[in-house]
């Protein structure tokens, strides 16, 4: 039974752009394959098989780069296990914490490129090597709230995350 949600879904956006653009590629293939296709005059046969290539190789790379991007969630029981979940387009990692493992959550604090501080509130385990598992992004009173929020659906009180240099 579920007590409390939390989750990270910005990258299916890019999910859902690879699938298009691959699906669309790929029904342009095979039309140009069946019903053959005419480049620009003074241009050769071929030129629009390069082009193709290359719209394959970019599709390649998408599909490489959205395997590396997972969707996170943690889902806090009734009974205070933690449920942490890694959602990759083609494959799930989730593992079950006791709620005492991940005191004290993570703000991280760091700076966009034009200088403005944004923050990220994690735990402090990784299920996956690399990706953290991302409770919220963005101002400090978002994740402080997110930070409350997590902490009362483990019914432990509101506690203050350790701060982290990112």
């Amino acid at each position: 039974m579920r007590s409390y949600y939390f989750g990270s879904r910005k990258w299916i956006l890019l999910w859902c752009f690879t699938v298009l653009w691959l699906l669309g590629l790929a029904f342009g293939t095979i039309s140009a394959i069946v019903d053959g296709v005419e480049g620009p005059n003074d241009y050769p046969t071929w030129y629009p098989f390069v082009v193709l290539a290359v719209m394959w190789g970019f599709g390649s790379y998408l599909a490489w780069l959205c395997n590396r991007h997972p969707c996170t969630s943690v889902i806090v029981e009734r009974d205070g296990v933690v449920e942490g979940r890694v959602v990759f387009p083609f494959r799930v990692v989730h593992r079950k914490f006791r709620h005492e493992d991940l005191i004290p959550l993570q703000l991280v604090e760091s700076k966009y490129e034009d200088g403005d501080v944004f923050f990220v509130l994690r735990l402090p385990v990784q299920l996956v090597r690399g990706h953290d598992v991302v409770l919220a992004e963005g101002s400090l009173a978002h994740c402080l709230e997110y930070n409350a929020a997590f902490f009362s659906a483990l019914r432990q009180g509101e506690r203050e995350p350790t701060r982290v240099q990112g």
